[in-house]
C-alpha cells in the first residue's frame, strides 16, 4: 500500500485554498475551518496551523531565519457585469466573498509570548505572476532575504491575484488555469484587474500611518471620516463593497448567500481583520504622524513597497502609479516593458497570448457602449440549488455617480491606470510615469529570460533610462531552474536582492517623504503649506533650467516647450507686467485659462498634466504666482475668448480638461464648485474694472464690419471686399499668450496722445493697428513705395524694411515681443507648446488676434452651428 507523499510547506494544500477554508463563518476560523485541527499533519518545513481568534498562525522552520506566517481573511471586491461574459463557459461553483492573503515576519522581532518587540516599520507587498497556483516557493524564498536584511522591524504580505495561489479553487493539475479563462474571457482580465485594484485600495487605507493625505495628485483611499478608527474604517469598506455587491444581482459569478440570516461579509468581520492587522501585527499607529508635514528625517512607519514578479510586476505598478502619495516605491522582477511584447510560452502559444490583448480592447469598448449586450445568452446555468440566469447588463455609464456601484471617479482613474500601465496601450503615458517616478523604481531581469525580455524593458524606457539589474544566465522562473549556471546565478543573486531591495526601498521612501515635504498643501487646501513652501522654494532654485530651451533646427516656428520649459516662457511673458512695469499681456484662448479661475481649478489642471507630487506642486505655485501678477496688474491684461468658451467652459461635460494621452485624469468638480468658479471669473475679470475680458461670438463677418482690417484680410484670401457676398471666418481663436514690454508699447503709442482713463482701449487699439500693418504689407497688391522699401531692405540684409515687419523683426529678436503657442495636443508634458521666433509666424498670429479683436463686441452674420 503506497503512502501519500508528506507536502512541502511552500505548497498549496488542497485545504488551504479559499474555497476549502469555510471562510464565510461569522466565527472562524475557530469554527468551520479544516485547518488547526490537533490531527492536521504540519508539513515538512513549517508547524501545524494554529487558529486564533480571526487568523490562523504557524511557525516556519525551513529557512535560517525562523519565520512565522499568519493567514488572514479579506473581502473580495464583488465586482460583475463589466463586459459580456461567454455564457458557456464552465462555472466556479460555492463561490466565496472572502479570500485569504498571508502575513510573514521574523520569529526574533517577537517576544516569548508571540507579540511583536517593535513596531513594524516597512511592509513589502509581493505580487504573483500569472499561473501561479500550485506554491509559494518564489515568495517565501524572496520574504526570507527581505525580512533577513531590512534595517527595521519588516513583514512581507503576499496578496494573490484573483484565481491564483490560494484563490485558485482546484488541485487538479488537469484543471483550468487562469491563463485559460483569459483566453476564452478577455474581458474578464480588465474585471479582475477593477478587483483587485479595489482591494489594494481598501489594504491601503488600512496600512497608511496617515488619516488624509493633502496632496494633488493620486487616486482617492477610501473616504472615511477618520480612517484610524477601525470600526469607521470598516464600515466604509463595507458601504462600499455592499454598493458594488448590489449592482449586479443577478451575476452568476456573484457569491449567493443561501437562507435567511446567513452571516457572510460584515462590518465585524472587516473590524477584526483591520484589528489584527494594525494591532497584533504591525502595532500600527497613526499618532506617529500627528499634523507635522512629511520629512525624510521623520520616518512614518509602515512604509509600503511593492514588488511585483512577472504578470505581478505589471500589478505592481499600477497600485504605485495609481497612489503614488502612499506607496515608497516598485521593484519589478522577471517583469516589465509592454504586457503586449511579452512571449508566455510557457503557458501558451505567442499568438494566443496576443489574441488576449487584441480582443480585450474591443470587448471593453463594447462594454463602454453597450453595443450587442443586451443580446447576451440568457443560457441557464445549472448549479447545486436553484438556476441562476445569466441577465443582461446595459452599457457601463454611470447611476447616481456610480459604475456597477463603483464611485465613478475612483472607475474612470483605475480604467485609465488599466490602460496606460498595465496594458500600456499608449507608451508616452508609460514613459511619463516612468521619467517622473525614475528614482523610485527598479527593475530585475534574466538574461536568459524568454518570456520578458532586458530589451522589453529598455523600449518602454523614457530617454533618462531605468534603474535595472540584468543577472545573466538568468531564467523567468527562478525557483525552477533547468542549468547549473541557472541555479547558482539564483542561489546568489537571490542573496544580493535581499541586501539591494531594503536599500533602495529605504531611500525610495525618504525620496517619497522630500517629494511630499515641499508639495504639501495647506489645511484649506488652497495653497503649500508654510513649511512646505519653504522647502519648496529651495528646490527650485536646482529644479530651474539655465539658458535656452534645446531645438535642434527647423522643424516649426520656434523652440518646442516641454513642461518646465514652457512655464518659463509664460512667466517671461508675464514679467512684462510686474511690479507695475508698463508692457502689455494678451491672451487669447478657446477655453477659460485655468489661471483666471480659482485655486480647485488650478490644482485640478496641475493633477492633469502630472503624476509625480511635487512636479504637480509646482505648476500649481508658479499658476497661483501668475494669477496673483495678472490680477494686480489687470489694467494691463487682455483676456480674449469665444462665446463657445464662456458658454461652456464652467460645465463639466465636456470636462474642462478632458483625457489626454500623457495625462493622469482628474477629478470631476460638483455643480457648487462650478458655480464657485464661475463666479469668481465674473467678479474678478468680466465685472472688475477695468474690464479684461473680450468674448468673440464665432462666425463669418462681412469685411466692412472689421473695419480696415477685414478689407486687408479678405484682399489677402483673394477676395473682393466690396462684393456684398464675401464673408470672412472668424471663427477661432490663435491660442496664444502674448507679452509685449514697455518699451514696445511705447514704439506702438508713439504719436499718439492717450487721455485719462482711455488707456486700455488706446493701447488695445494701437496693437490691432500693428496687426492691420502687417497684414497690409503681406497682402498681394504691392505699391511703389512698398517695393523700394523691400528692395532697400534686401539690400541692407532685412527680410523686409516695411515698419511694421522691421518692428515686428526686432521686437522678437530683442526680446521685447514674446509670444508662446499652446499644443494641441493639450496636456503632454513632452509639447505644451512653442515660442515663436519666427517673424511669418508671428505675423500671421498678431493678424488673427488683430481680426479676433476687431470681431468682438460684433454680431456676425452667420453664427456656427450648436454642437
Amino acid at each position: 500500500m503506497s503512502q501519500a507523499r508528506t507536502k512541502n510547506a511552500v505548497e498549496i494544500s488542497h485545504g488551504e485554498r479559499d474555497l476549502q477554508l469555510g471562510l464565510e463563518h461569522p466565527n472562524w476560523p475557530e469554527e468551520g475551518c479544516p485547518l488547526g485541527d490537533p490531527t492536521e499533519q504540519p508539513p515538512t518545513g513549517a508547524q501545524r496551523w494554529e487558529r486564533r481568534p480571526g487568523y490562523l498562525t504557524r511557525q516556519r522552520t525551513d529557512r535560517d531565519d525562523r519565520l512565522w506566517e499568519a493567514l488572514l481573511r479579506f473581502p473580495n471586491a464583488p465586482v460583475y457585469g463589466l463586459h459580456k461574459r461567454p455564457a458557456r463557459q464552465p462555472a466556479i461553483e460555492g463561490r466565496s466573498n472572502f479570500h485569504t492573503f498571508r502575513v510573514i515576519g521574523r520569529t526574533r522581532d517577537r517576544d516569548e509570548q508571540g507579540q511583536q518587540r517593535a513596531q513594524i516599520g516597512d511592509v513589502y507587498i509581493l505580487h504573483n505572476g500569472l499561473n501561479e497556483t500550485s506554491d509559494f516557493d518564489l515568495h517565501y524564498r524572496l520574504a526570507s532575504q527581505l525580512l533577513e536584511n531590512s534595517e527595521r522591524p519588516a513583514v512581507c504580505i503576499i496578496r494573490p491575484f484573483p484565481s491564483h495561489l490560494t484563490r485558485y479553487p482546484y488541485s487538479d493539475m488537469f484543471a483550468e488555469k487562469p491563463l485559460d479563462t483569459f483566453l476564452l474571457d478577455s474581458g474578464d482580465l480588465f474585471r479582475q484587474f477593477m478587483r483587485f485594484m479595489l482591494e489594494t485600495r481598501w489594504l491601503l487605507s488600512i496600512l497608511v500611518p496617515r488619516p488624509s493625505y493633502s496632496v494633488i495628485t493620486g487616486g482617492k483611499l477610501v473616504d472615511c471620516e477618520d480612517r484610524s478608527d477601525s470600526r469607521k474604517l470598516a464600515q466604509a469598506i463595507f458601504d462600499e463593497w455592499n454598493l458594488m455587491d448590489e449592482a449586479s444581482p443577478e451575476d452568476r459569478r456573484r457569491a449567493r448567500k443561501e437562507g435567511e440570516g446567513r452571516q457572510d461579509v460584515t462590518v465585524t468581520a472587516i473590524k477584526t481583520t483591520i484589528e489584527l492587522l494594525r494591532k497584533q501585527l504591525l502595532l500600527w499607529s497613526s499618532g506617529t504622524t500627528g499634523e507635522r508635514i512629511p520629512a525624510s528625517t521623520h520616518p512614518e512607519p509602515p512604509a509600503v513597497h511593492m514588488i511585483g514578479y512577472s504578470l505581478g510586476s505589471f500589478l505592481a505598478q499600477s497600485a504605485f502609479f495609481a497612489w503614488p502619495y502612499a506607496i515608497s516605491g516598485n521593484v519589478t522582477l522577471f517583469g516589465g516593458g509592454e504586457l503586449r511584447k511579452l512571449s508566455p510560452t510557457a503557458f501558451a502559444q505567442p499568438e494566443e497570448w496576443q489574441s488576449v490583448l487584441h480582443s480585450l480592447r474591443y470587448e471593453l469598448d463594447r462594454a463602454m457602449t453597450g453595443d450587442g449586450i443586451g443580446a447576451q445568452d440568457e443560457t441557464i446555468v445549472k448549479k447545486k440549488g436553484p438556476r441562476v440566469p445569466v441577465g443582461k447588463i446595459g452599457p457601463l455609464v454611470p447611476v447616481k455617480g456610480r459604475v456597477q456601484g463603483i464611485d465613478v471617479e475612483t472607475f474612470e482613474y483605475l480604467r485609465r491606470v488599466f490602460y496606460e500601465v498595465f496594458l500600456q496601450y499608449y507608451q508616452g503615458s508609460y514613459r511619463t510615469r516612468l521619467a517622473e517616478f525614475i528614482q523610485r523604481m527598479l527593475f530585475v531581469t534574466g538574461g536568459q529570460d524568454p518570456i520578458v525580455r532586458p530589451g522589453n524593458v529598455l523600449d518602454a524606457a523614457p530617454s533618462e533610462g531605468v534603474n535595472l539589474i540584468n543577472i545573466a544566465g538568468m531564467s523567468h522562473f527562478p525557483t525552477k531552474p533547468r542549468k547549473q549556471l541557472q541555479k547558482e546565478q539564483r542561489d546568489h543573486w537571490l542573496g544580493q536582492l535581499g541586501r539591494i531591495i531594503p536599500a533602495f526601498a529605504k531611500e525610495a521612501d525618504e525620496r517619497r517623504l522630500d517629494v511630499l515635504r515641499r508639495s504639501w498643501l495647506d489645511d484649506k487646501r488652497e495653497s503649500l503649506h508654510p513649511d512646505a513652501l519653504e522647502a519648496y522654494t529651495e528646490y527650485k532654485r536646482q529644479l530651474d533650467e539655465v539658458g535656452e530651451p534645446p531645438w535642434s533646427g527647423p522643424s516649426g516656428s520656434g523652440p518646442p516647450l516641454s513642461d518646465r520649459w514652457f512655464g518659463k516662457e509664460i512667466d517671461r511673458i508675464t514679467e512684462t507686467i510686474a511690479g507695475g512695469a508698463g508692457g502689455w499681456v494678451l491672451v487669447s484662448r478657446n477655453e477659460i485659462p485655468p489661471v483666471f479661475q480659482t485655486e480647485k481649478v488650478m490644482k485640478r489642471y496641475a493633477a492633469a498634466l502630472h503624476h509625480s507630487e511635487d512636479l504637480a506642486a509646482d505648476e500649481f505655485w508658479l499658476a497661483s504666482q501668475r494669477r496673483e501678477t495678472l490680477l494686480n496688474n489687470r489694467d494691463r491684461v487682455t483676456l480674449m475668448i469665444t462665446d463657445i468658451a464662456r458658454e461652456i467652459g464652467f460645465e463639466e461635460v465636456p470636462s474642462v480638461f478632458p483625457a489626454r494621452s500623457e495625462t493622469p485624469g482628474v477629478a470631476h468638480l460638483s455643480q457648487a464648485q462650478l458655480d464657485d468658479v464661475e463666479d469668481y471669473f465674473r467678479r474678478n475679470w468680466e465685472d472688475a474694472e477695468p474690464g479684461v475680458v473680450r468674448v468673440l461670438s464665432s462666425g463669418e463677418f462681412r469685411p466692412d464690419q472689421l473695419g480696415e482690417l477685414g478689407k486687408v484680410v479678405a484682399d489677402l484670401q483673394g477676395l473682393d471686399p466690396e462684393d456684398p457676398e464675401t464673408e470672412i471666418s472668424v471663427r477661432f481663436l490663435p491660442d496664444v499668450w502674448i507679452g509685449l514690454d514697455e518699451r514696445l508699447i511705447t514704439d506702438l503709442l508713439e504719436g499718439i496722445e492717450v487721455e485719462e482713463g482711455s488707456g486700455r482701449a488706446v493701447t488695445e487699439a494701437a496693437i490691432a493697428a500693428w496687426g492691420t500693418g502687417l497684414a497690409e504689407e503681406r497682402a498681394p497688391r504691392k505699391t511703389v513705395l512698398r517695393e523700394a522699401l523691400e528692395k532697400a531692405g534686401a539690400a541692407a540684409g532685412l527680410e523686409k524694411s516695411l515698419p511694421c515687419e522691421t518692428l515686428l523683426q526686432s521686437s522678437l529678436k530683442s526680446g521685447r515681443l514674446s509670444i508662446v503657442e499652446f499644443s494641441r495636443a493639450g496636456l503632454n508634458p513632452r509639447y505644451r507648446g512653442q515660442r515663436i521666433t519666427r517673424s511669418r509666424r508671428a505675423g500671421q498670429l498678431l493678424i488673427h488676434w488683430a481680426l479676433a479683436y476687431e470681431a468682438a463686441g460684433v454680431e456676425p452674420e452667420e453664427k456656427p452651428a450648436a454642437v
